[in-house]
């Protein structure tokens, strides 16, 4: 397992809260790099011989993000489509769709290797991402 891709781009709203922020980061991520690299890896598979299917893992550090994304609603946030252009039930049926290759889970704030590209950390802390990271690219 290894992070396909970062992204940074402008966004054309305020996002008011972290819930906002990760449903738009989540959303982004799948519609511009996860679903067309999983056509991609299917390509190269039936290529090479590969196997059929490679899962896809979307690692979320907010535990309120993931229970509204696996709920497909979420009260506070419907101004999500009129604001953003995003769909919590297109990003539900999404991980109902592709339950066999696509998956959702939580993983704790201290080991999530984005934190590397995007916030402000001890030297100490960086090391132990990036090696967490490099053990996991050579299994």
């Amino acid at each position: 397992f290894f992070p396909l891709q970062g992204i940074a781009k402008k966004q054309g709203c305020v996002a008011y809260s972290t819930l906002e922020a990760e449903l738009l980061a989540a959303n982004a991520a799948l519609r511009t790099v996860g679903l067309p690299a999983m056509d991609l890896w299917d390509a190269l598979s039936s290529l090479y011989g590969g196997p059929k299917k490679y899962p896809m893992k979307l690692m979320e550090d907010n535990e309120t993000t993931v229970h509204v994304i696996n709920t497909g609603k979420s009260p506070t946030m419907r101004h999500l489509p009129r604001m953003h252009d995003v769909s919590i039930k297109w990003l539900k049926d999404v991980f109902v769709r592709f339950k066999s290759s696509i998956f959702l889970s939580w993983v704790k704030t201290e080991f999530q290797r984005a934190d590397t590209k995007s916030r402000l950390i001890s030297v100490k802390r960086f090391y132990m991402l990036e090696t967490l990271q490099v053990l996991c690219m050579n299994k």
